[in-house]
């Protein structure tokens, strides 16, 4: 599981900030579409990802093993019309 490279595609703005987050419970639908039956909150983040990038989550796979996932989070490719109602519907940032 150490090899493994999570991939997440989620909507974001052209600064490549999310509309949202990704968190446990996306990587839990991730690990699931690679076979990997794992509760939620065994999948640690220090906080939701809110940019595309690269980052990194820790698995608990018992109380003594613990693990690192790659994640990739990239953009969805939205149209237009999609751009701006989710630009709308976004919280102001700060």
């Amino acid at each position: 599981m150490a090899a493994l490279e999570l991939v997440v595609r989620a909507k974001a703005g052209p600064s490549g900030r999310l509309f949202g987050s990704v968190t446990n419970r996306d990587l839990q639908v991730a690990l699931k579409e690679k076979g990997y039956e794992l509760d939620r909150r065994s999948i640690v983040l220090v906080a939701p990802i809110k940019n595309i990038g690269s980052y990194t989550a820790m698995v608990r796979l018992h109380s003594e093993v613990k693990t690192e996932v790659a994640v990739r989070v990239l953009p969805i490719e939205l149209t237009e019309e999609e751009l701006k109602q989710a630009q709308a519907q976004a919280p102001p940032e700060g």
